[in-house]
């Protein structure tokens, strides 16, 4: 009975395996005396297969050409077994097992077999040299892919100095005419992932180099990487310099522009920064609000309150500037500073009919006072006192005060004047000012 039960689990068994669904995949087995062979080097190094060994590669091959996986698998454990002794033949089977599943994406199966074909060191040059930038690109693409699986954020730096290590023995082994900007730029990046600027930045250096003396176009990427390195390592003066580079070779950026500002204000050049704002505005890069009131506000700091104001004109007429009244207060600042407060006049008066702080309606008010406006700055002045801080009401009171008695309104002045005098928090400077205006209108 126990027989039949037996022989009917094994039918099943073989049915279920029958299934193409189900099929079990073939691996490519190593014998152990082969990964030792990797150590020594094998008995033999000879660079020719046999004609039996090629043979049998070449119905690999074919099968690898069909995406036989299994069938090619099977022929190369076989093959692996008759050719253990044969340092290169050992490393052709290995070398062609490890690229198939680089094919399949299992890369966590290839690169032990690439590694191993590689340390048998017995294969032709060019591929040994093939094999070093794949193991190393192997190791950076199943890094990355760890990174994305677990949400990983830090990288594992064992395996980005081996790749490192393989590049740049691949380099060693390299001529003059092989070396390109890629590989140099390669091992920058590595460095950068593993926050070793400094050396970041000698490799990405050695890629533009590279670059410029085979007369190709300068890479954007490469000049980005190498940005990031001396923003990081906090060499700004170096990162300038990249800049100036990037804004010369890749066009109009503003991104590019805005950046080299930021890293002129923190090494204060801002003089500097001015310039490249500037440029800017006139390659007509700038299209954001805020952009058109910082470089507004730097001109009127710089001594230019006139460009100043013609910028923010032209901002709010294309309707870029946002009319708020912050905006508005600025373009009236600039007016003023620029020796043209009558223009200021009916900007501020915008700007004092929808603001919520007393910021436009002080400068208004102040500048009806100085053109003894006194009717007008009375307005403007009690408008303002509704959206008046504690800190501000003193001040504009008085001025409110001083305005009342020019216009001729002595008891408006008399009693504000009063008011002021019961006030107790008032510094001494503000006491003696309150006292002699009171004084003064009792006569």
């Amino acid at each position: 009975m126990k027989s039949k039960l037996k022989s009917h689990r094994f039918i099943v068994v073989l049915l279920l395996l029958s299934i193409s669904g189900l099929a079990i995949a073939t691996d490519f087995q190593m014998p152990a005396n082969v990964a030792s062979a990797s150590e020594s080097g094998g008995k033999s190094k000879k660079s020719l297969v046999s004609k039996g060994t090629y043979k049998l590669l070449t119905k690999v091959q074919n099968s690898i050409d069909h995406k036989q996986y299994d069938e090619a698998f099977e022929r190369l454990n076989k093959l692996i077994v008759r050719v253990k002794d044969n340092a290169y033949e050992s490393a052709v089977v290995l070398k062609t097992a490890g690229y198939i599943y680089v094919s399949r994406q299992e890369t966590n199966k290839a690169l032990p077999l690439l590694i191993s074909s590689l340390g048998l060191n017995s294969l032709a040059r060019v591929n040994q040299q093939k094999l070093r930038y794949d193991i190393a690109q192997l190791i950076m693409s199943q890094q990355s892919a760890k990174q994305i699986s677990v949400g990983q954020q830090e990288v594992n730096k064992d395996d980005l100095q081996q790749a490192i290590t393989y590049l740049t023995t691949w380099l060693d082994y390299a001529t003059e005419k092989e070396i390109t900007e890629a590989v140099y730029a390669r091992i920058g990046s590595i460095y950068l992932q593993l926050k070793q600027y400094l050396k970041a930045s000698t490799y990405l250096n050695k890629a533009i180099t590279r670059s410029a003396l085979q007369g190709n176009k300068p890479s954007e990427y490469h000049h980005q990487l190498l940005l990031a390195s001396y923003i990081e390592f906090k060499d700004f003066e170096q990162a300038i310099g990249v800049l100036k580079k990037i804004t010369v070779h890749f066009g109009k950026n503003k991104y590019y522009r805005m950046q080299l500002v930021g890293l002129y204000d923190e090494t204060d050049q801002s003089k500097r920064a001015l310039a490249v704002l500037e440029v800017a505005y006139k390659q007509g890069l700038l299209d954001d609000t805020t952009e058109y009131t910082a470089l507004a506000q730097r001109l009127i700091q710089a001594g230019y309150p006139y460009k100043a104001a013609q910028i923010l004109e032209y901002g709010l007429d294309r309707f870029i500037v946002w009319i708020t009244p912050e905006n508005l207060t600025l373009l009236a600042s600039a007016y003023i500073q620029a020796q043209e407060p009558l223009r200021a006049i009916p900007i501020l008066e915008k700007a004092i009919s929808t603001t919520t702080n007393s910021g436009p309606g002080q400068i208004l008010s102040q500048l009806y006072l100085d053109q003894q406006n006194w009717k007008k700055s009375i307005e403007a002045l009690l408008l303002t006192l509704e959206l008046a801080n504690e800190k501000e009401v003193v001040g504009l009171q008085l001025s409110l005060g001083y305005a009342y008695y020019e216009h001729g309104e002595i008891e408006e002045a008399k009693a504000l004047f009063s008011l002021l005098a019961e006030n107790t928090h008032l510094n001494n400077q503000t006491k003696k000012t309150v006292k002699d205006w009171k004084n003064y209108l009792q006569h």
